[in-house]
């Protein structure tokens, strides 16, 4: 049994209707999440992250340097103040990371409703809510995470060879990931494991996957902002990211972490 053969197939919309579908589902979206967002800092890490990002400082670990780069150019809008340009940039993300998960789901169902039902389940989740609206670092992983699932959708619809363009986004896509959040391994592994396990038996050989190297290479390449910007003079930036060991223990968490927030005798 193959998707699409459970049951009667779903009803498809009329061509000129379903190409207007992702569009409705990321204006729907944004303006939800536009009319309750925060107007000025929030709670949580919004503060630090909204003064790190507008002086070109480093993030607590592990400095989160795609979301830096990204947030550079949001607080360069000519709307609102620096601390609601990066709530918008939230609510872009959330928005944009909906509307892929629509794609996606759309197409693995081959039914557009399926794929409105999980983008609005999603969107409207209290979890994905509450940092829709701020300024944090988790909307632009779920973008990335969104993007993940549908390469992936892109990719099984094809022979593994064929696809293989999708296969070397998805790399490099990953990359980026881990230049945001580390929790991106999370999705990204099985994913990973599933199109090995796929393409093995479909006969793809290890050095098909060692193609993979170079652009999930290039997707860590935000990290060589941390040392740029602790070079520089901002007066809110974690660790000494300038030298090679301050780099490596900012990244590996080993001073800020989920159970360790300070270096040793730093903080009881």
């Amino acid at each position: 049994m193959r998707r699409g053969d459970v049951g009667t197939s779903p009803p498809k919309l009329p061509r000129s209707l379903a190409a207007a579908v992702p569009f409705a589902v990321a204006l729907g979206t944004l303006i939800i999440y536009l009319k309750t967002l925060y107007p000025d800092v929030a709670g949580g890490d919004s503060g630090e992250l909204v003064g790190a990002v507008f002086t070109h400082g480093v993030i607590h670990p592990p400095g989160y340097p795609l979301y830096s780069l990204v947030g550079s150019l949001f607080v360069h809008l000519p709307l609102g103040s620096v601390a609601w340009r990066l709530n918008l940039l939230s609510a872009v993300c959330d928005s944009a990371a909906a509307t892929v998960l629509y794609l996606a789901v759309a197409r693995w169902t081959r039914s557009p409703w399926a794929g409105v039902a999980t983008a609005g389940l999603f969107a409207t989740a209290p979890g994905i809510w509450r940092y829709a609206i701020c300024a944090e670092v988790f909307a632009l992983n779920n973008l990335v995470n969104a993007l993940l699932v549908f390469l992936a959708v892109r990719w099984a619809e094809q022979a593994p060879r064929a696809g293989r363009r999708y296969a070397l986004i998805g790399a490099f896509v990953f990359g980026l990931g881990l230049s945001n959040h580390h929790t991106i391994v999370f999705t990204a592994l099985p994913l990973v494991a599933w199109a090995a396990w796929r393409g093995h038996r479909e006969g793809l050989r290890p050095g098909d996957f060692g193609l993979l190297v170079v652009p999930f290479a290039v997707g860590l390449l935000p990290y060589l902002w941390l040392p740029l910007a602790g070079a520089g003079a901002s007066p809110i930036s974690w660790g000494a990211t300038g030298s090679w060991s301050g780099f490596w223990a900012h990244v590996l968490r080993r001073e800020y972490g989920t159970f360790q927030l300070a270096p040793a005798g730093v903080a009881a």
